[in-house]
């Protein structure tokens, strides 16, 4: 039976984040893994966010929308019954943050889906910083969210202030005894750790923490008359004038009650986030790039935007492809770091790329720009920025081990070379 794992939270918890974290370490474990992300809103914006962790043991399914309980669970049981047919070893779900999971144990309980699937974690993603007045609907989902789950992962604890976890702590537990649910957590059952220090055996803990059997007195509303979702496309607005405008979205009472933002807003050719609370992410770049959270296995498809650091380029979005590495030029590089070829070299490596001109080179080194070359991959001209091509060459230098690469692109001066979506090294 397939192995089902439920990652739960109210908006803007951080369970997108988390399910990073969490898909990444399955994968590593050596799972075939499939990702099942359902949003409230008319459009799947989450599905951006995850497209780097995506490659050959790990895949990604999307709902979106549902004006009702009934449409919410045909729509989740129609997709899990496609899912059950194409060989996963585990299906992680990522429910909206107004979801009511009582729908979703319902849904598993149903034939044939009793008879592929077996319930596996619910893990309850709580933001340690959370607003402790919440409406009665939303404390009802915060309490559904959580009554269930083996564990409960407060994110932003590491952003807290003094007593902010405990509070976040206390205000769960008020939420479970307004609805007259049982569900008491012991302390063991509360991860409060900021994520990028998370270990394998934090992770561990995680994956193994299944679920409590608990039941709240349900609470019912009509889902749109509590919740609305808006829905904006190509607005034209600069970044600079929604920094000034969408923090007043949350303070204007002319808005009503905004309780998240998302998305995606263009600048200079390149996407940024859009984070929950109207801020815009800003990521201080170092050459050591961030701290790896794992070895990467060079031996599955690997998204090129899986960067450590990088000079010159950019990633952009595409609805076909996903996110792909584009303005490349001459001299441009991109650093990976902790790459696990193991004890014995891999013969080829094979890339995905794109170029409406002439191409150029795609050099594989380690150690640093200019250490030794392992690999060289000539691209020619595919016939579009997007007419995607796989190539193939062989590896130079033999190379074993946990080593850092670098991809280093050569051609001609001033002009883009090519796009870059994927790669993998092959034995």
């Amino acid at each position: 039976m397939v192995q089902v794992d439920l990652i739960t939270g109210f908006l803007g918890s951080g369970k997108t984040t988390f399910m990073r974290h969490y898909a990444r370490y399955m994968v590593q474990q050596g799972w075939n893994v499939c990702i099942l992300e359902n949003d409230f809103g008319a459009v799947n914006v989450d599905v951006m966010l995850l497209q780097d962790i995506l490659g050959d043991h790990c895949d990604m399914e999307s709902i979106s929308g549902g004006c009702d309980c009934d449409t919410h669970q045909r729509r989740m049981r129609t997709k899990l019954i496609s899912l059950a047919m194409q060989g996963f070893d585990r299906v992680i779900i990522e429910p909206s943050g107004i979801f009511d999971v009582d729908e979703f144990f319902d849904i598993l309980h149903d034939e044939p889906l009793d008879k592929w699937y077996r319930m596996g974690n619910v893990i309850a993603v709580v933001d340690a910083k959370q607003e402790q007045q919440l409406s009665p609907q939303s404390a009802y989902l915060l309490a559904s969210e959580t009554a269930n789950a083996g564990m409960v992962v407060l994110s932003r604890s590491q952003l807290a202030k003094p007593g902010q976890c405990e509070a976040a702590v206390a205000h769960l537990k008020r939420a479970l005894t307004a609805c007259k649910c049982s569900r008491v957590f012991q302390p063991e059952e509360i991860l409060a750790k900021d994520w990028a220090a998370l270990t394998e055996a934090d992770m561990a803990r995680i994956a193994r923490c299944g679920m409590r059997q608990a039941s709240c007195e349900k609470l019912h509303f009509e889902e749109h008359e509590a919740f609305s979702s808006a829905y904006f496309l190509e607005l034209g607005l600069p970044r600079a004038r929604l920094e000034r405008n969408i923090p007043s979205l949350f303070t204007d009472p002319a808005c009503g009650r905004v309780l998240r933002v998302k998305g995606f807003v263009e600048e200079a050719g390149q996407w940024v986030e859009l984070n929950a609370d109207g801020t815009f992410p800003i990521i201080n770049a170092t050459r050591e790039g961030v701290s790896p959270v794992g070895t990467l296995n060079p031996y599955e498809r690997v998204e090129a935007e899986t960067i450590a650091f990088s000079e010159g380029v950019k990633s952009e979005p595409n609805v076909k492809t996903g996110i792909y590495i584009s303005e490349i030029h001459n001299g441009d590089y991109i650093k990976v770091r902790e790459v696990d070829f193991g004890n014995k070299s891999p013969k080829r490596f094979t890339a995905t790329v794109a170029s409406a001109l002439r191409g150029g080179t795609l050099e594989v080194r380690t150690d640093s720009i200019s250490g030794p070359l392992i690999a060289e991959l000539t691209i020619p001209s595919t016939g579009g920025w997007e007419c995607w091509k796989t190539l193939q060459t062989d590896i130079v230098k033999p190379v074993t081990g946990i080593q850092d690469i670098y991809f280093v692109f050569k051609g001609r001066k001033g002009c883009k070379l090519f796009n870059f979506d994927w790669y993998k090294f092959n034995r």
